[in-house]
């Protein structure tokens, strides 16, 4: 992903934006035109906006976020009966001739408003038909960064602006190419808190389930974007760039898990343009490709990514991940914490922990790594009993749990009960003894076990105000007056 400095220029021309096919609006005057506003449908709001194709609303197969004002400020939407819905478009600012007001009653929701607006559309009416203009406002021009990812999940390809201080709602957004091709984003498909990101026909659904419109973007790759309009109820603002849209392609590329042992592993790699300039690497691994194989040395256990980017630029870069793998547990579960076992170094340990992929806590799994991952295991080994999930405490006062430890690059799991029970006197984490008056699983005991009592375990029934213990294992609390 490459970041390119967006140049500052000097402010553009209040009703004219360079570079877009529209036509500058002249202001209206009050004696002439009432102020107020409509429900405008996304075709409608962008088709004097130097659009050439017809912009369609946004199916969400969500249950809230197409109504989400945080989300899609200034957008109107219709509810379907199983609770999804559909953004149809933007509330915007109007004005209309007081002579047509008759001719508009009860279209588009129209709202009257007692003052003049800082930018709006001029209505004009066609016999049953209503077309909006280009904005009329004020054009500011801005300074930032811009940076493209073609590996997000929300769609083929992802920009992100920074630094540009865009103020008010924005209503809509067009990027402008150097060849002249204006493309339309919409709420929540494309348009999603700063960022923008669309489809070109590969990936045809996000992780919410929606499905991507990308017949009208297919013509964006391989052009150069120089120009991003934000539409606001301020008017334009317009933030220069330079953002190439590399050409993705249809491929099959595949590594196999190997193992520590083997030292070599075979690549699959089919559909590469002809003129694609293949450059290969592979993070943190000393590795030589050559002929459909990977040869390593001193590797570590884990999970690697192999990545292949095109030298002359045109093309979007590929990758697939691998494992390389050992059957050797480096680690043991001691004292309340995993710890390295007998002989393994700092780095086993470390790599060990950073490898990390799934926890499991009596029957629920947690992932390590990725969206919606929970860090259970801290970096020294630690198991943190404040982790939460969803807003809620995985590890609960007085009980014992049974945690299994799953790591990239390490066949066998490690598995071992831990206690959040019990402290002796001097406040150390110890566990319950293992005798039949243990008790259960997700139970608490308000008296000390009548086992072994060699420990001096302190019943949860003294212990009060909750604090946690320094190794982050007991829950501990002081006692009682």
């Amino acid at each position: 992903m490459h970041k390119f400095k967006v140049i500052l220029a000097a402010l553009l021309s209040a009703l004219t934006i360079s570079a877009m096919t529209t036509v500058a609006v002249a202001a209206v005057s009050d004696d002439e035109y009432v102020y107020g506003t409509m429900n405008i449908p996304y075709s409608e709001f962008y088709k004097n906006e130097g659009i050439g194709y017809e912009v369609d609303a946004v199916a969400s197969a969500t249950s809230s976020k197409w109504k989400n004002e945080n989300l899609v400020a200034g957008t109107y939407h219709q509810e379907n009966e199983d609770g999804t819905g559909v953004i149809l478009g933007v509330t915007y600012n109007v004005a209309v001739k007081k002579s047509d007001l008759a001719n508009i009653s009860g279209k588009y929701n129209f709202v009257e408003s007692d003052t003049m607006p800082n930018a709006y559309k001029i209505v004009s009416v066609n016999g049953e038909n209503l077309e909006f203009s280009a904005v009329v406002g004020n054009t500011t021009e801005l300074s930032g960064e811009a940076a493209i990812s073609t590996s997000k999940p929300w769609g083929d390809y992802l920009v992100d602006v920074t630094g540009a201080e865009v103020e008010g709602t924005i209503y809509g957004v067009i990027f402008t190419t150097t060849t002249g091709d204006n493309f339309a984003m919409r709420h929540l498909e494309n348009i999603w808190r700063g960022e923008f990101a669309w489809s070109a026909g590969f990936t045809t659904k996000e992780p919410h389930g929606n499905t991507l419109n990308y017949e009208d973007f297919q013509a964006l790759s391989g052009q150069t974007v120089d120009k991003i309009t934000y539409i606001t109820e301020n008017g334009y603002y317009v933030v220069d760039v330079n953002i190439y849209v590399p050409i993705k392609f249809e491929y099959n590329l595949s590594v196999e898990n190997t193992t520590i042992d083997n030292g070599t592993t075979s690549l699959l790699l089919e559909g590469l343009p002809s003129d694609y300039n293949a450059v290969y690497s592979i993070d943190s691994l000393d590795a030589v490709i050559k002929n459909n194989s990977i040869t390593y040395s001193n590797a570590k256990p884990g999970q690697y990514t192999l990545n292949i980017t095109d030298a002359n630029g045109k093309y979007a870069d590929i990758s697939t991940t691998f494992i390389i793998s050992t059957d050797n547990i480096p680690v043991k579960y001691e004292s309340g914490k995993i710890i390295a076992s007998d002989g393994i170094s700092k780095e086993e340990f470390t790599n060990y922990i950073n490898n990390i992929s799934k926890v499991t806590v009596n029957d629920k799994s947690y992932n390590a790594t990725g969206k919606g991952s929970v860090k259970i295991i801290l970096d020294d080994g630690t198991i943190d009993t404040t982790a939460n999930s969803r807003g809620e405490l995985i590890f609960e006062e007085g009980n014992i749990y049974k945690i299994t430890v799953s790591a990239n690059g390490y066949s066998n799991d490690i598995t071992f009960e831990f206690s959040t029970m019990f402290e002796d006197e001097k406040g150390n984490s110890v566990e319950p003894p293992k005798d039949d008056k243990t008790p259960d699983n997700n139970t608490t005991s308000d008296t000390v076990p009548t086992g072994d009592t060699s420990n001096n375990l302190l019943p949860i029934s003294m212990l009060a105000t909750v604090t946690l213990c320094t190794a982050g294992i007991a829950i501990k609390k002081k006692k009682s007056n």
